[in-house]
């Protein structure tokens, strides 16, 4: 079963035509003994990291895959498919059977938690405090106290504070300390330094493919290969594909009618539905480009294996490379550039040879008059 495109779910209805899969192997269930084993690792390979034996409440995930700010940026405020699509969260360590499968534990990656005590003479203990995390910069944007603790005898010497869930340093904070009733606790605290290497959208996995959300309970869910569907055709795709024909046909002005079908997408994806009369302003649009039609797309089937193709049918495939490798240079830790470098660079090299597939060997022995395609 396809998890739901967006936060708000989109029900069955969505689906046009899905490929199938079976959830551990072809040796049990309607298709036992057939020969044809239908398997695959989506959401198990491009899913939500798990750490720890999370196995039976959420299934596994290597998060092998992750975003890059190119995408992150490219939504707007208020889009629900943006945290949906870029995961916010890991798969905590937790015992399986400690927590029901409908309630798997998660920890946040848009926020990080701040234990606050005293130190030397200062005897301050539990106090916390949650600063919230810039994905784009790793640095802390802000902080709010959350408990004042007790015993503090200062709030300007003998404090220490420790981020505890996430890595990252050279965060800074100053504190106020109460009086009469709130004697001994903080009562505020403020950031003077907002650090370095907190969690970015680059340590944000692909969330679209979510195992929580698979029909197969434990203990029967495999760690490594999902039911999920693959979608090979959904409603807002049509859609998307009628606005572009539109504006095609009509010279890069869009008709009234593909308006109302790019709207269609935009509402879904803000939380309206059609018969919403009062909207934020942008969330639907009285004309769009080709470059609006472009980035919806992307917003709305990024990881659905459509992408290659629509940069490639629009001519716009060594132009996305480029901008990948030079929007993401300041924001993208070494470590995380090597993959997507290299498959930027080969294309850049020869963009004729890598914008087709060559053509199988099989293929050939079948037909000998084939010519291979160019640089293959």
């Amino acid at each position: 079963n396809m998890q739901n495109i967006v936060a708000t779910g989109a029900g069955n209805n969505e689906q046009i035509w899905d490929a199938a899969f079976l959830s551990k192997s072809n040796t049990s269930g309607s298709y036992a003994n057939t020969g044809f084993p239908a398997l695959q690792q989506l959401g198990a390979l491009m899913g939500i990291q798990t750490s720890g034996t999370v196995t039976n409440v959420v299934g596994q995930s290597a998060g092998t895959y992750r975003v890059f700010p190119t995408l992150y940026k490219r939504f707007e405020n208020g889009d629900l498919r943006r945290d949906w699509a870029i995961a916010t969260f890991r798969y905590a360590t937790s015992s399986a059977t400690a927590v029901p499968a409908n309630a798997p534990l998660r920890t946040s990656l848009n926020t990080v938690d701040i234990a606050i005590k005293g130190t030397g003479t200062n005897t301050g203990i539990g106090a916390t405090a949650v600063a919230t995390v810039d994905p784009l910069t790793g640095k802390l944007s802000s902080v709010v106290l959350t408990n004042g603790g007790s015993g503090f005898t200062s709030a300007t010497s003998g404090v220490s504070a420790t981020v505890t869930t996430a890595s990252g340093s050279g965060a800074t904070f100053t504190y106020t300390l109460g009086s009469g009733l709130t004697a001994g606790k903080l009562i505020g605290i403020t950031l003077v330094n907002q650090g370095s290497a907190y969690p970015t959208v680059c340590d944000r996995s692909v969330g679209k493919w979510r195992r929580e959300y698979e029909i197969n309970l434990p203990p029967s869910r495999s760690a490594t290969i999902t039911s999920c569907n693959f979608p090979i055709l959904r409603y807002a795709d049509v859609l998307l594909m009628a606005a572009e024909a539109d504006l095609n046909v009509n010279g890069g002005t869009p008709s009234a009618t593909a308006v109302g079908y790019y709207n269609k997408v935009r509402r879904r994806a803000f939380g309206y539905n059609e018969a919403s009369t009062s909207l934020p302003a942008g969330v639907v649009v009285t004309t769009f480009t080709m470059a609006d039609l472009m980035n919806e797309r992307s917003r709305e089937l990024c990881f659905e294996g459509q992408r290659r193709n629509d940069l490639l049918r629009w001519g716009k495939m060594e132009t996305a490379f480029a901008t990948l490798l030079s929007d993401n240079a300041a924001l993208v830790p070494s470590t995380y550039t090597n993959a997507v470098n290299i498959a930027a660079q080969n294309f850049l090299s020869n963009p004729a040879k890598f914008s087709k597939f060559p053509i199988p060997q099989s293929e050939f022995s079948s037909n000998y008059l084939l010519t291979q395609n160019i640089g293959w």
